[in-house]
């Protein structure tokens, strides 16, 4: 899915989509699920959610995503930091 998640309508529409995973309960209510990015992705689901606030469902209003910050960029360097010290230390050890 290319979408722009600068623009809040392609945001929405992104959203929307993902939604369509969101498990429902009896009543046919959404059960959220986390809607997981960085904090810049953050602001924006919550602007698109905001851009739906006066819809008429849960479902409407994207209450089946919540957002949760998730930092990938912050795994990664510590991957690669680990990576280098254990070449680091096995270099000194041949």
């Amino acid at each position: 899915m290319e979408k722009d998640e600068n623009i809040i309508t392609e945001m929405v529409d992104v959203m929307v989509h993902h939604q369509r995973y969101v498990p429902k309960d009896r009543d046919g209510d959404p059960i959220p699920i986390l809607f997981l990015g960085d904090g810049l992705s953050g602001e924006r689901v919550e602007g698109a959610k905001r851009s739906r606030n006066n819809s008429e469902t849960r479902w409407e209003r994207l209450e089946g995503l919540e957002f949760a910050p998730a930092d990938w960029h912050l795994r990664l360097l510590l991957i690669q930091v680990l990576t280098d010290i254990n070449n680091y230390i096995l270099q000194d050890l041949v």
